[in-house]
């Protein structure tokens, strides 16, 4: 069917395969831009695949960190004189107990130092019953 319009002279015959090659050449145009949209998107995958080995790095560096900190804490805030002895005062030993009671909680408390989210709420007790804390 198509043969006897490519064959024939007339203008008017060749308007239906005219049509035919744009709409080919548009879905060329769109899988082109689809490509270079998947292009993109591959490139940026492979940038964070090649960074994910230095933000595992970096989280496992953050972790020893605050372990190391949680475990000076620990023997710090639980041998002070306001949370333990004859001098206690209860809201100095609440926020201990609370914040700091065990390692999990001290590394917790210390990621939301990190972060700084509601430190506030932690840190101000203690520096008002200890200001070198």
């Amino acid at each position: 069917w198509a043969l006897p319009h490519m064959i024939s002279d007339s203008s008017q015959s060749m308007g239906p395969v005219l049509v035919l090659r744009t709409f080919r050449l548009l879905r060329l145009a769109k899988t082109v831009r689809l490509l270079i949209r998947f292009r993109e998107l591959w490139i940026l995958v492979q940038g964070l695949l090649n960074s994910a080995y230095t933000m595992v790095y970096t989280m496992l560096l953050l972790g020893v960190i605050m372990y190391i900190f949680a475990c000076l804490v620990l023997e710090l805030l639980h041998q002070h004189p306001k949370s333990t002895g004859p001098d206690i005062d209860e809201d100095f030993a609440l926020v201990v107990h609370e914040h700091f009671g065990s390692l999990g909680q001290a590394m917790s408390t210390l990621l939301q130092f990190a972060t700084f989210d509601n430190i506030v709420m932690v840190y101000l007790p203690l520096i008002k019953h200890d200001p070198v804390l």
